[in-house]
């Protein structure tokens, strides 16, 4: 063997040595470059899952806020209504002690707490309505309530039994009776 063919022999070796290194190079370079492509993709679908998470607990926090303000405006409108329900009852309610009916009712009470209580029961009435039932044996004076005055209030001979027919305990009781109606009319609880 010659020179020449030892050097080309070198250069064949050197050649296949450096077209070796390039291959396991590329190979490596490839293999490297899938798995952060990989990785790269697993972050990505985390990351959309984790927006995706993210989105709908907003929607949900924004829903409950919707739900929230719309109960509370509702509240508000309710109250208002119920507000302005009760104003007009006041508004009559004051007003009905002027009427004939209003006279006619006294003279009822008289007769139901008398049928109920005895003929001999006591009967109370509020000092404006004394006029009213002049004609009526057996009334005492009452004093003034702190809201609505008329109606009367009776007890038996003994004292034993009680019939409470004044303006307050009637219009208290239509008062509630006005706002639990009111309240199912318009939806409210």
């Amino acid at each position: 063997m010659g020179l020449e063919s030892i050097l080309s022999e070198i250069e064949n070796t050197r050649k296949q040595r450096i077209d070796s290194l390039r291959k396991e190079y590329d190979r490596k370079t490839g293999e490297h470059i899938i798995s952060m492509e990989k990785q790269m993709n697993v972050m990505r679908s985390q990351s959309a899952a984790k927006l995706v998470e993210e989105i709908k607990a907003l929607q949900a926090k924004h829903a409950t806020m919707l739900e929230i303000e719309e109960k509370k405006i509702h509240k508000e409108r309710t109250d208002s209504l119920v507000s302005e329900a009760l104003l007009l009852f006041e508004e009559i309610a004051s007003s009905f002690y002027k009427t004939k009916e209003y006279k006619k009712l006294l003279t009822e009470m008289v007769n139901i707490a008398r049928d109920l209580l005895g003929k001999d029961c006591k009967i109370f009435s509020f000092a404006d309505d004394v006029e009213s039932l002049a004609g009526t044996k057996g009334i005492h004076k009452m004093q003034k309530s702190t809201r609505f005055t008329g109606g009367i209030f009776a007890s038996s001979a003994d004292g034993k039994k009680e019939l409470d027919l004044t303006m307050d305990t009637i219009m208290n009781s239509i008062r509630e009776n006005l706002i639990a109606e009111s309240l199912q009319r318009i939806g409210g609880k």
